[in-house]
């Protein structure tokens, strides 16, 4: 096997439990905004900021990269967008 596919398997591998670790944290915050009882929109900012923070230290400790950084936030808006876009039911 080449050295350049090596790198590129051993590359692929530790990405995907980066981006585990990112879905986790997601789906904490997600099952928040989804819970039966709506949150205050104070305990909203204080989770987003919360996981938030967490991902930003898990991305410092494992040497990720500033954009690594934005997946949490990115998520978030795309997520709001896609929300905000729906028709409501009532």
């Amino acid at each position: 096997m080449s050295e350049k596919r090596r790198k590129k398997r051993k590359q692929k591998r530790e990405s995907g439990g980066h981006l585990n670790v990112l879905a986790s944290y997601l789906s904490q915050f997600y099952e928040l905004l989804e819970s039966e009882i709506k949150p205050s929109d104070q305990e909203v900012r204080d989770t987003f900021i919360k996981h938030r923070d967490a991902w930003h230290k898990y991305c410092d400790s494992n040497k990720l990269t500033d954009s690594a950084k934005d997946l949490f936030v990115m998520n978030v808006e795309m997520m709001w967008k896609r929300r905000a876009n729906q028709p409501s039911v009532q």
